[in-house]
């Protein structure tokens, strides 16, 4: 499996975790964004930033990134992927 394809179902693997309720992770857009789809609330942030860091080593304030730009599964993906250059 193609490490891109990877990451993405692991990413997908962990909203599952955190998704509110009754929010089908397979059937969200990657350019989505989370909040205003309704899969996750705001305090919910802070668990992917803990989970990008933990998981993926992303340290969000040392490369400057922007909180909101992990709003969407493109988002997260990106960030992953910039960390990995």
């Amino acid at each position: 499996m193609h490490e891109d394809t990877q990451i993405r179902i692991e990413v997908l693997q962990f909203l599952g975790t955190i998704a509110r309720p009754g929010q089908r992770i397979s059937d969200l857009n990657d350019n989505e964004n989370l909040i205003e789809a309704g899969i996750i609330d705001s305090l919910s942030l802070v668990h992917i930033i803990l989970y990008l860091e933990s998981q993926h080593g992303v340290d969000l304030q040392l490369s400057g990134i922007d909180p909101t730009e992990i709003g969407s599964v493109a988002g997260m993906l990106a960030v992953i992927e910039r960390q990995v250059d």
